[in-house]
């Protein structure tokens, strides 16, 4: 569900590029559906994986307020800006992630 609000949300963006501003519909679907999979990795990590979760859980959340801190100043960026926001936010994440966690054997 995430994915595709974050796809329609992205194709919206694509659409206004050129705007002031994205708007609160199209930056709730493109962020919120980001925040939505985030928590879903979470929720799904958490329940079918043992261990310990604790760095990864706050990578992820703390990704999620950057996100939703995005969706508030999004009446004062523009899409393209947005965007780029979002994707270092993401960037950011899968950085810290590879560096911080360990990496898992298979099995």
């Amino acid at each position: 569900m995430g994915l595709a609000a974050t796809s329609a949300g992205l194709r919206l963006l694509i659409d206004d590029a050129s705007a002031d501003h994205l708007g609160l519909g199209a930056s709730c679907a493109f962020l919120g559906g980001m925040v939505v999979f985030i928590l879903s990795l979470v929720a799904t990590r958490v329940v079918t994986v043992s261990g310990r979760h604790a760095l990864g859980i706050i990578l992820k959340l703390g990704t999620v307020a950057v996100l939703v801190v995005l969706l508030a100043l999004q009446s004062a960026l523009p899409p393209v800006a947005l965007a780029a926001g979002a994707a270092l936010v993401l960037a950011v994440l899968v950085f810290f992630e590879r560096t911080l966690l360990p990496q898992e054997e298979p099995v």
